[in-house]
């Protein structure tokens, strides 16, 4: 494939004949877009900043409450008091609480009818408690026609006496002789039992010096089913009356020492020191007299020491203000009234004073007691 040298553009063919026109002019067009300027970018489109929306302000409602009881279907109240909590502006009319209280309290009567019933009805629950077993029902039972010949008939025979009487005795308390003998010794025996516990008790309460343990229990009642007294009252205070005497047989109520508080040690405040004023010394000579080119100076007041007693105010009694060196006694606290011996005593320096003063009272307390006892 070949082409005129005289081609558009200055082409000039490729002696190959691999180049074709058209590819020759996308070789130019490219070498053309080199030269060019970059292409500038279009500016961003401004958007502007989105507005937050502000929310309208919460109105708080105010609670509202509404008391009432419920009643059964006689007019007892059904358990504590209800209350209805909501929130409105206003409270609800009467008329409309009153109807919503209507149905909860028809609810809790059906509820209640419901528990009721389950639990008082015919058919209780099965549990696993322990049941009434062995109790024997007395009852008449009425003898047949057939059964009143053949009793006739073994009265009669004297090897049939016994049958018959048994069968007698059952058809007119409705269990057989040896069934009524043991129940009767039964509940002879629990009535027995049941006052001589009583009888203990009252027993107990009546006599203070006696220490109730099961120890004392068992001795007590021991000696007297030995002898066969009844345990009566009279009967457990003889018993104990004689068993009291004999060493070792009752046991003793255990001696509870009671340890006082210890009481703190405070120890009494040291009596300040009294200083008594020095009197100036009397000068017999006179005075020199004074250079008047030197100048005088004005004589100084020579002054004296105040020396802190140590009490305040709050430490007085009730006659006064309380001396410097006095200590109080229990005489002297007692004469105070409650209420300003109360106020006093939030003073540190009084209360030492006063518990200095309740030491010395049991000190001498003490002391007494022991020269009493030599």
């Amino acid at each position: 494939m070949s082409f005129s040298p005289a081609g558009p553009e200055g082409f000039e063919p490729d002696p190959t004949g691999i180049v074709s026109r058209e590819q020759h002019q996308q070789q130019q067009q490219q070498i053309r877009r080199v030269g060019e300027p970059a292409p500038v970018a279009a500016p961003a489109p401004v958007v502007p900043a989105s507005v937050e929306a502000t929310a309208p302000p919460v109105v708080e409602v105010p609670e509202q409450r509404y008391y009432w009881q419920p009643k059964d279907e006689n007019g007892k109240p059904l358990g504590g008091k209800q209350v209805y909590v909501y929130r409105a502006a206003s409270p609800l009319p009467v008329e409309v609480l009153e109807q919503v209280t209507k149905g909860h309290e028809m609810a809790i009567r059906a509820l209640r009818k419901v528990n009721r019933d389950r639990e008082l009805g015919p058919d209780p629950v099965a549990d696993d408690a322990e049941k009434f077993t062995g109790i024997t029902e007395f009852k008449t039972r009425e003898l047949t026609a057939d059964e009143r010949f053949n009793l006739s008939q073994k009265i009669a025979n004297p090897e049939t006496t016994a049958e018959a009487v048994d069968l007698l005795m059952e058809s007119a308390f409705g269990a057989k002789p040896s069934v009524l003998a043991k129940t009767l010794n039964d509940a002879q025996r629990f009535m027995v039992q049941q006052r001589a516990v009583d009888n203990y008790v009252e027993f107990v309460q009546l006599t203070p010096e006696y220490f109730d343990s099961p120890a004392n229990r068992l001795s007590l009642t021991r000696w007297m089913g030995q002898r066969n007294w009844a345990p009566s009252v009279a009967n457990f205070n003889r018993a104990f009356q004689h068993l009291v005497g004999q060493v070792g047989l009752l046991e003793t109520a255990p001696e509870v020492h009671q340890v006082p508080p210890a009481t703190p040690v405070v120890e009494a405040p040291a009596p300040a020191p009294v200083v008594a004023p020095v009197a100036p010394a009397v000068n017999s000579q006179p005075p020199a007299a004074t250079n008047p080119g030197l100048g005088s100076e004005p004589p100084q007041t020579k002054r004296h020491s105040h020396v802190p007693s140590g009490l305040t105010p709050s430490v007085a009694s009730v006659a006064g203000e309380t001396p410097v060196g006095k200590t109080l006694t229990v005489a002297d606290l007692e004469r105070i009234p409650a209420d300003e011996l109360r106020r006093k005593l939030a003073d540190p320096a009084f209360r030492k004073l006063a518990d200095a003063a309740y030491e010395n009272a049991e000190k001498a307390s003490r002391a007494r007691r022991l020269a009493q006892a030599q």
